[in-house]
């Protein structure tokens, strides 16, 4: 195999560089040490065209290109501030008990499908920084084109595109204020925008509908198990996390979208 043809590789190498000195016959050594320590990654590249699994290694490949286009979007977008922000550390609790943050939500969605709704703070609301001015405060990634297998699974069986929903984060200091529901609203025009049918998440917590579970079944996301036929379920899913969808046309009631 490779591993011979190398070791071919190196003895001829060694017989034609014999006038070279020793140094020579390390370098053919470190060779081979390098191949002989690369052989389970070359017998997994040799064995996937015959073994079926270059499907399998084609979503791999796609889902790591959309890890990677996802981080560079937050790169780009920027993290939080920090505490200690002039405008963040003079916030106590009960700091927007008399009056609601300002917010407003900016959409980003790169070319490869990777999506970033960010919520917007107005800092300059208690006279801190120029008038104006914004803080990132809370983020809503989400991922169009999914190579998720559950989520094309899920595609082929219900008949329309789907979002993986990543994840919904709100700095501590402004939880409780809406800024997470107006995330979700801000990815659900986008989504509705681009025709796409239905949105799922995967949970990590497993505090069922309680908690952060009740809060998605309030904006018209459920558990997959209560929404849809076993024969979908045992069709797309096989391991035992805790997954949501939702229809987005049905994502907020419109009452509660009139109050956003």
């Amino acid at each position: 195999g490779l591993l011979e043809l190398a070791a071919a590789v190196c003895g001829a190498r060694r017989g034609s560089s014999c006038c070279r000195g020793s140094s020579s016959h390390g370098l053919a050594g470190r060779m081979a040490g390098r191949l002989r320590a690369l052989r389970p990654v070359l017998a997994l590249a040799l064995a996937l065209p015959t073994a079926g699994a270059s499907s399998a290694f084609a979503t791999t490949r796609s889902r790591m290109a959309q890890y990677h286009d996802s981080r560079r979007l937050g790169d780009a977008v920027g993290k939080y501030p920090t505490a200690a922000h002039p405008a963040i550390a003079p916030l106590a609790p009960g700091s927007f008990a008399d009056a609601s943050p300002r917010f407003r939500t900016e959409m980003h969605v790169t070319p490869l499908g990777s999506g970033m709704a960010v919520l917007q703070w107005a800092s300059d609301q208690f006279g801190v920084g120029p008038p104006g001015s914004q803080l990132a405060v809370g983020k809503l990634r989400f991922t169009l084109n999914s190579a998720d297998s559950i989520m094309v699974a899920l595609e082929a069986a219900l008949g329309m595109p789907g979002t993986e929903l990543n994840n919904v984060d709100v700095m501590p200091c402004f939880r409780g204020q809406d800024g997470g529901r107006l995330l979700v609203e801000a990815m659900r025009v986008e989504l509705s925008a681009r025709g796409v049918g239905f949105v799922m998440l995967r949970r990590l917590d497993r505090a069922g509908k309680t908690g952060l579970g009740s809060w998605y079944e309030s904006m018209g996301i459920h558990e997959i198990h209560d929404v849809l036929p076993a024969e979908v379920i045992e069709a797309a899913i096989e391991d035992r996390d805790i997954y949501m969808i939702g229809l987005v046309d049905y994502i907020f009631p419109v009452a509660l979208r009139m109050n956003l």
